[in-house]
């Protein structure tokens, strides 16, 4: 698992989508099929996992009553809240 607001994208690593195409096509076909949401490379983890850990990190940082002023900085926050982080698409399968 990486940092808070990043993805792991397992075999994927550095692979291009054409690499991933004509190296991994079975993943390629997977990741159409379910959506770049909802994919989990093997070896990586999903966006949904990520929104996951983002949401139990700023839902811990609520309920902190200690009056303290927190400042996180998420590479990815843009990109989930763009792609669903409180309501995600379903994907057609």
């Amino acid at each position: 698992m990486s940092g808070s607001g990043t993805a792991e994208i397992g075999i994927l690593d550095l692979h291009t989508t054409a690499g991933v195409l004509g190296r991994f096509p079975e993943e390629a076909a997977r990741r159409n099929r379910l959506g770049k949401f909802y994919h989990r490379p093997p070896g990586g983890e999903s966006w949904a996992d990520v929104s996951l850990r983002l949401r139990s990190l700023i839902t811990r940082y609520k309920r902190a009553a200690d009056n303290h002023l927190r400042l996180v900085g998420i590479n990815a926050t843009e990109m989930l809240h763009r792609d669903g982080i409180r309501r995600p698409r379903q994907s057609k399968m």
